[in-house]
């Protein structure tokens, strides 16, 4: 009796441990290089939308934070149209600039890119 009470523990422990490495509800199934969207020659990829969704709170959802991602892009693009691309916070400190200044972020082309749609949203019209 005591030994199948260990081994029905023991047996629980691992069931608990394995539940740990189950994907959570919600995780991204897009490569992390798979391109969201070009704006102008620059590429925004499902990984600068998951940094960018990190640093929101509350957390955008994965649609929120591309469109997000993409928009900061532009603005931080619109403002330094020449050189390297900066980081993802200095893009949304480019775009919360924009949106202050109510800039028109739709003069820099945007290209939808593989992984655009995220949540079930439409790619936007090409401008």
């Amino acid at each position: 009796m005591r030994t199948s009470m260990l081994t029905l523990l023991a047996a629980l422990a691992a069931l608990a441990s394995l539940a740990g490495c189950s994907r959570p509800r919600g995780a991204a199934t897009d490569a992390p290089d798979c391109t969201v969207a070009r704006v102008g020659h620059d590429v925004v990829t499902v990984a600068d939308a998951e940094v960018v969704r990190a640093a929101v709170q509350p957390p955008l959802t994965r649609g929120e934070a591309r469109r997000l991602a993409v928009s900061a892009t532009a603005a931080y693009r619109l403002q330094h149209p020449e050189g390297p691309m900066a980081g993802i916070g200095a893009r949304l400190h480019a775009h919360r600039q924009a949106v202050r200044e109510r800039s028109e972020l739709d003069i820099v082309p945007v290209a939808p890119g593989a992984c655009w749609t995220a949540d079930g949203v439409p790619a936007p019209v090409s401008n």
